[in-house]
């Protein structure tokens, strides 16, 4: 028996496997900034139910959302896998002000590797 093995596979496995990633619409990193969440984009899943089926399904939906300047993000958090949209912003102060239009309860510090609660 052949398996196939695809890009959702991968990136589910590396989801698990290293605890979350972020990537641009071209598959790079930042590496500065603050992750600030887009509104309505959270996706909240068990871990033990997580499959790439929910990898797909949300970059159906988020489509519109997915584009130059955002980002995809996932991470696990508990047995919780959290998946998002979202935006980096340089400035802490204004990654706090977007945090709070937003609606979000943290926003990321990419180069401390943190969460900075709200």
């Amino acid at each position: 028996m052949n398996a196939t093995i695809t890009t959702t596979d991968i990136i589910a496995w590396d989801i698990l496997a290293n605890g979350g990633l972020t990537w641009d619409t071209t598959g790079a990193a930042p590496t500065t900034g603050y992750m600030v969440s887009i509104a309505g984009s959270e996706v909240q899943i068990p871990v033990d139910e997580f499959s790439t089926a929910d990898l797909d399904r949300f970059a159906e939906a988020n489509a519109p959302l997915i584009r130059a300047g955002r980002y995809f993000g996932a991470w696990v958090e508990g047995d919780t896998v959290f998946l998002d949209i979202s935006a980096n912003v340089a400035e802490r102060a204004e990654a706090v002000a977007m945090g709070y239009a937003e609606e979000q309860l943290a926003i990321f510090d990419v180069a401390a590797g943190e969460v900075v609660y709200m």
